[in-house]
């Protein structure tokens, strides 16, 4: 487990981390919002199939420079410079949660970058009838990012001022399917780490990711021509089934696998499948 940084071409700093296999397949991982270079399932697993996990941090968590206002398609060329300075001319490309706009945001503009596409648990736009599935704190809380994000930075300030505050809220609204995956002691201590850092830097990361997410994303889904996975939780809270539902119709070339009984977090239970899905 690698855990380096590298600068960006405007001078800001990148920081990602990297699990598995360093000489195996490249696999680009957007994380989930809030998350940073901690979060990533089962490395045994990754090492065992020869992968090459990156998972980089996007401006405002850890140690990656903060950023306010940059868009989707702007991550997506600091995805990209860290596969140049990485010199990975393709890679396969994975996006959880909140990472699935941006996953779709990397494929849209360099498309020529990447090959398999799995997307797990994928926000979709901030639609009016989509957002209406999300629970009723949460939208209020994408509503507040969408349209003050200072106000909202403040407002989590002050509302959460220790990291397993935020754990504590985040899980609360769990299924039975994720409250199992997240009890589990690996996983448990990693998300824990996660939130932490995802913190290091207040809530700048967390907010910009929602604020970019709630804005028009510069992407235009029915011209992505690439074929992509989409896996989906029954019982998934945070990115409804609606979601991926939408995707999958606004996407022209797509598989949706709906798990009933699972949640938001299935891909970290059903990690060796998906590996052995893509890669078969």
């Amino acid at each position: 487990m690698l855990h380096p940084t590298i600068e960006l071409p405007d001078g800001r700093r990148l920081s990602y981390a990297e699990y598995g296999d360093p000489n195996g397949t490249p696999l680009l991982y957007c994380h989930g919002i809030p998350g940073c270079r901690l979060e990533h399932p089962a490395e045994a697993i990754t090492r065992q199939r020869r992968i090459r996990l990156l998972v980089p941090e996007r401006p405002g968590y850890g140690e990656s420079t903060a950023k306010p206002g940059l868009s989707l398609l702007g991550w997506a060329d600091d995805a990209i410079a860290l596969l140049d300075i990485l010199a990975i001319p393709r890679s396969h490309l994975f996006g959880y949660s909140g990472g699935g706009p941006h996953a779709l945001a990397c494929l849209a503009r360099f498309p020529q970058r990447f090959d398999k596409v799995f997307l797990s648990g994928s926000l979709a736009p901030f639609l009016p009838e989509l957002a209406e599935a999300l629970m009723p704190a949460n939208r209020g809380l994408f509503e507040l990012a969408r349209d003050n994000p200072d106000v909202c930075k403040q407002h989590l300030a002050a509302s959460v001022t220790r990291p397993d505050q935020l754990y504590a809220m985040l899980i609360e609204p769990l299924p039975p399917s994720d409250r199992q995956i997240v009890q589990e002691a690996t996983t448990n201590s990693m998300y824990r780490a996660t939130i932490a850092r995802s913190l290091q830097q207040g809530f700048e990361g967390l907010v910009d990711d929602l604020h970019r997410i709630t804005q028009d994303w510069g992407v235009d889904l029915a011209a992505i021509n690439h074929p992509i996975q989409l896996w989906q939780g029954g019982q998934d809270r945070n990115a409804p089934p609606v979601m991926a539902e939408y995707l999958s119709r606004q996407l022209p070339d797509n598989q949706l696998h709906l798990y009933a009984e699972e949640g938001h977090l299935l891909h970290f239970k059903h990690w060796p499948v998906l590996l052995d899905t893509m890669f078969k």
